[in-house]
């Protein structure tokens, strides 16, 4: 077996599978690349489609993501080591192998470790709010009214629980083809114990297949039926209840941001729009300079509807 166990062990400790390649194994080395990164495509898309999973997944965030860790670690260990050994019948065998190589192997464990603990340490908050905003409720919201025929009215907020606002962006310029549809919804969780805030943008193009009641994407539920039948959309698809709302037209956006003197952002990138829509249903050319600036509300609509 030709090569350094010692750097086959640090080559497959940047990119799982590198080490293997280094030594001659090159369909090995190949198949240990490519199988973590089919594996997380392959879970994610079927997440992404599977409702119930997903709920699943989101309600308990904080032990999926130590799992996630855990699997990914024991995976890449398993790599390392298999790239130091080289092939079966060399297993055991100290032949070409010096102390200096199993050093850097205890090294490279060592790293990888701290590398995976760090990983985990960082993402472990997030997937912990997410497992509380998502937490599943004793009596979840339906899309459809109540046994009686009436509305259930919005939990009234006692202070202390979490408050869930949702953010509603609409074109509601005077003009009759206007669809009034809201392409921007965001929901935001408050959290009034610990001071947390978190904030999940909704696609506005998430099918919502509600025979009855509702059917279509879900930007069009406020052009349907309001606030009332957008609230109950949003809660019957995330499982959560919400307490209010606040509903922002493009006059309302740049009122609020020159009302306080403007905004402070920093464009990380120049952003040129060669088709920009104007009030009167026309286009025109937008460009906004890279780095921070301030931006009264005209210039700040602008930025944020361009893409």
């Amino acid at each position: 077996m030709s090569g350094s166990p010692g750097f086959a062990a640090i080559l497959s400790l940047l990119l799982p599978g590198l080490g293997q390649m280094y030594r001659g194994r090159w369909v090995r080395g190949a198949l240990m690349i490519v199988l973590p990164i089919f594996t997380v495509l392959l879970a994610g898309a079927f997440v992404a489609i599977a409702d119930p999973l997903t709920s699943f997944v989101l309600r308990n965030a904080a032990a999926v993501t130590f799992l996630v860790a855990s699997a990914f670690f024991m995976y890449h260990l398993f790599v390392v080591a298999d790239a130091f050994a080289g092939k079966l019948r060399d297993i055991g065998s100290l032949r070409g192998r010096h102390v200096v190589d199993y050093l850097v192997l205890g090294v490279v464990c060592i790293a990888l470790a701290a590398f995976y603990a760090a990983a985990y340490r960082g993402s472990a908050p997030w997937a912990g709010l997410a497992s509380k905003v998502f937490a599943p409720l004793a009596n979840p919201p339906l899309v459809g009214t109540t046994a009686g025929g009436q509305e259930p009215s919005p939990p009234e907020w006692t202070g202390t629980e979490r408050l869930n606002v949702l953010l509603l962006g609409i074109d509601s310029r005077d003009d009759a083809s206007t669809t009034k549809n809201t392409d921007t919804m965001i929901v935001l969780s408050l959290d009034p114990v610990n001071k947390t805030a978190a904030m999940l943008s909704i696609p506005r193009d998430v099918y919502i297949d509600r025979p009855g009641v509702f059917t279509d994407k879900i930007n069009a539920a406020y052009a349907y039926g309001g606030y009332d039948l957008a609230r109950k959309v949003v809660e019957d698809l995330l499982g959560i209840r919400l307490n209010a709302y606040a509903l922002v037209d493009f006059d309302a956006f740049t009122k609020i941001v020159d009302s306080v003197g403007g905004v402070v952002i920093d464009v990380k990138r120049p952003v040129r729009d060669e088709s920009y829509p104007t009030p009167d249903y026309g286009i025109e050319r937008l460009d906004i300079t890279a780095g921070p600036q301030l931006m009264d509300g005209q210039t700040a609509l602008r930025f944020a509807r361009s893409r």
